[in-house]
């Protein structure tokens, strides 16, 4: 039989040589998958701030712009609140009219404002919050929370000519810390229909 050269292991195992190469290999491979893994979670950790702040900003809007939809009148539009009123709505379910004059009547006043997380306004605003009150000597009651970590959240009223008035919110919602902060706004505008 002829040798080929090279020599015969049988069970003598591996040389220190090739545990070396296979310990580094194996060390490149797991730097590797940790860097995809945390690579990964990072990015999923910020499609979720992002999903999330999307998520918030696009609710709140859902439930502002539709009542802003209805109002009768814009009170005060400001930079971190609206007031308006709303039309009466009569015994029938309909909204009342004046018969003297066939206009709306006016019915509740609503504000959608931004404040702190038991509603105050002089403190940290990273809430918008919803009240209303029965006319405009009566104390504000009914107050409910509409969407928490706000940065920002601003009204514009543009009133027109031919009467259709409008109305645009901004708002903005933040998520996480720095430096993997993200903050999302959304903008919507609605015509006043009952104006």
């Amino acid at each position: 039989m002829k040798s080929s050269g090279r020599p015969r292991r049988g069970n003598r195992g591996f040389t220190l040589i090739e545990a070396l190469t296979t310990a580094t290999v194996l060390g490149i491979l797991s730097v590797g998958v940790t860097m995809l893994y945390t690579a990964s979670l990072r990015m999923y950790t910020q499609g979720q701030r992002e999903a999330t702040s999307r998520d918030k900003a696009s609710l709140a809007l859902e439930r502002i712009l539709p009542e802003v939809r209805e109002a009768y009148n814009v009170d005060y539009p400001g930079p971190n609140l609206i007031v308006f009123t709303l039309p009466k709505i009569g015994t029938d379910g309909h909204y009342a009219v004046d018969p003297a004059t066939q206009a709306l009547v006016a019915g509740k006043q609503v504000c959608i404002y931004q404040a702190d997380s038991a509603g105050q306004f002089w403190s940290a605003r990273r809430y918008v919050w919803r009240m209303d009150r029965a006319t405009a000597t009566a104390p504000w009651e009914n107050r409910k929370l509409i969407v928490d970590d706000v940065d920002d959240l601003s009204f514009t009223y543009a009133p027109s000519v031919d009467m259709l008035e409008l109305v645009q919110v901004a708002i903005t919602v933040g998520q996480g810390a720095y430096p993997s902060y993200f903050d999302r706004t959304e903008v919507g505008e609605v015509f006043l229909r009952n104006h």
